[in-house]
């Protein structure tokens, strides 16, 4: 399939703008600024760096330790993984640190274990061209970015596969949960798939997270969403006393491009009753700032969802020259899903206490969708379905029966559940 790239054009502007109305309503996404592209620069300095080389059995972690002894504490060093290590969990601990495998040896572990994990105050670490094969545990990473502090990071042309949750599980997550955001991580170029994640994702940003890449991977074979970005589940949590998710608890400033899920089903997932769920191959959940683009899915649930499920506003979201087809429901879903919106006050909203009851109150504002090629037909629900709660929105979409909802106002006097959305 192709792309049309040429640039459609309304009332004198590009839907890729913001439209303003006179009285100074804005509608659309605001542009993500391209700086906010993570920095990769910094990756040459691994060039004709020294390589410590892992055989089977041998331990990672302990070739990380010895990095200092030989390069430096502020030395680059590379360690190759020639074959599975001794070591259950690899903890990236030091700064200026590449994982690569010159001979894609797959590492295995055993238990509910995060295959590597990088932690608080690490940056400029590049995990590349391994193999992570999976097992059945209650819970189970391949990669994990968790905390705060973290800055520079390349995730590569990695293979995880096979991951089995009986509780959760993820191929690739980046989770901020400190107050300084984890910053210019680029996931790139992996492949992902036989994931049964249960109500987890494949490849996840969530929380505190600023400037993020997730570009031109390979995700199929998956049981729930492939690819997701969050906000308002507390991963950063409130402040003392707040009612309701903190500020900074969202994904932001981030890229969605050149992906392609195949073949996701939550039909054999225990976590939604082995039921074909509403969700999305392509899901933005809470956060905030985000250009989706040029991606492929197929065979999902839903192609693409803008949702909140949280006490949260989902806003600036830009979906545009994307494709989808074979959709169980349809192609692109928006909105938060339950009647009353968090703002009348009738919800729990501490994202460290709120139960399912009380989620999918969440607003979604100011999103852009324009020039995809949304294929489906045949899908159980309208091919594009707008729940409620998205205003101040453009959803530029050729579907019989789709129509502007209140074009010229902002819904209605919030609280409340209305739409506001353009077609152009």
């Amino acid at each position: 399939m192709g792309f049309s790239l040429s640039c459609v054009v309304f009332l004198g502007l590009t839907l890729s703008q913001l439209v303003s109305l006179s009285q100074g309503q804005t509608w659309g996404a605001e542009t993500v600024s391209d700086s906010l592209r993570p920095q990769t620069a910094w990756e040459s300095n691994f060039l004709g760096t020294n390589v410590i080389v892992t055989a089977a059995g041998q331990s990672v972690l302990s070739a990380i330790s010895s990095c200092n002894g030989i390069v430096g504490s502020t030395g680059y060093c590379t360690v190759d993984i020639q074959g599975d290590p001794s070591d259950s969990s690899i903890i990236i601990s030091r700064s200026r640190t590449k994982l690569t495998s010159s001979t894609g040896a797959d590492i295995t572990s055993s238990g509910a274990v995060t295959f590597i994990g990088i932690y608080s105050g690490i940056e400029q670490v590049i995990i590349e061209k391994l193999s992570l094969r999976g097992h059945t545990a209650s819970e189970v990473y391949g990669i994990f970015l968790n905390s705060g502090d973290i800055n520079k990071v390349i995730i590569r042309e990695n293979t995880i596969y096979d991951f089995d949750g009986t509780d959760n599980a993820h191929g690739i997550a980046v989770y901020g949960s400190g107050s300084t955001p984890i910053r210019n991580v680029m996931i790139e170029k992996n492949e992902v798939y036989n994931m049964r994640t249960g109500s987890s994702e494949s490849i996840v940003v969530n929380g505190n997270v600023y400037g993020w890449a997730i570009n031109d991977n390979y995700v199929h074979d998956v049981n729930n969403i492939a690819i997701d970005a969050i906000g308002g589940e507390g991963t950063l949590p409130p402040s003392a006393g707040a009612s309701g998710p903190h500020p900074d608890d969202a994904a932001r400033g981030g890229f969605i491009e050149y992906n392609v899920v195949r073949r996701m089903s939550t039909a054999t997932n225990s976590a939604y009753g082995n039921e074909e769920s509403w969700a999305a191959g392509i899901y933005v959940d809470g956060a905030r700032d985000i250009k989706i683009q040029l991606n492929e899915v197929y065979d999902a649930p839903w192609g693409y969802e803008v949702g909140a499920e949280n006490c949260i506003i989902t806003e600036d979201i830009t979906v545009v020259d994307n494709f989808a087809e074979g959709s169980f429901y349809g192609d692109f879903l928006a909105g938060g899903y339950a009647a009353g919106g968090f703002e009348t006050g009738a919800y729990q909203c501490n994202p460290l206490s709120t139960q399912d009851a009380d989620e999918g109150h969440g607003n979604v504002e100011r999103i852009t969708v324009q020039n995809n090629e949304f294929t489906t037909t045949g899908g159980t629900e309208d091919n594009v379905y707008v729940q409620k709660r998205t205003t101040l929105s453009i959803i530029a979409i050729d579907e019989p029966g789709f129509s502007a909802v209140n074009p010229t106002g902002t819904g209605c006097t919030s609280p409340c559940d209305a739409n506001s959305y353009r077609t152009s």
